[in-house]
């Protein structure tokens, strides 16, 4: 796969991967398109592939209003540092994500500071996060499932 590549996800249905070339890498970073009957994103990446995911999306033929989630697995900066972008181009989607994490995508100013202190120079490769509007996002339990 090369940067940009979006591929079914073997032995699955309607499930998808990108190659977001994260530090400018093939093969190093990816999200997934869920094409269900509530589509889904799982994880955004860091944000600066944000147009490579829209491109994806387009590509899987899931439209911007009929996306209905986001699911950051967590809030680290390379998994749901492009969630504030795709929530602003996707209006009905819900942003779910684990309780403690819901602040951090409010208010990205922490991970932000975080990510900038752990990963030095390579900041470069990042771009500062879009705060996810407070009545966009959800947070969920340990053990919450949920039913695309």
């Amino acid at each position: 796969m090369a940067i940009g590549d979006v591929e079914p996800v073997p032995d699955s249905t309607d499930v998808y991967y990108l190659d977001t070339g994260m530090y400018d890498t093939e093969a190093y970073g990816s999200v997934y398109i869920v094409d269900a009957e509530r589509p889904a994103v799982v994880d955004t990446g860091i944000g600066t592939n944000r147009e490579l995911l829209f491109d994806a999306l387009d590509e899987v033929g899931v439209g911007r209003e009929e996306l209905e989630l986001i699911l950051p697995t967590h809030v680290h900066l390379d998994h749901a540092g492009g969630a504030g972008f795709l929530a602003a181009e996707c209006p009905n989607a819900t942003v779910l994500t684990h309780e403690s994490g819901v602040p951090h995508l409010i208010d990205p100013s922490r991970l932000v500071a975080g990510t900038k202190a752990a990963v030095d120079d390579q900041w470069e490769f990042y771009v500062e996060p879009e705060p996810v509007p407070e009545d966009r996002v959800e947070g969920l339990e340990d053990g919450d499932a949920v039913d695309l």
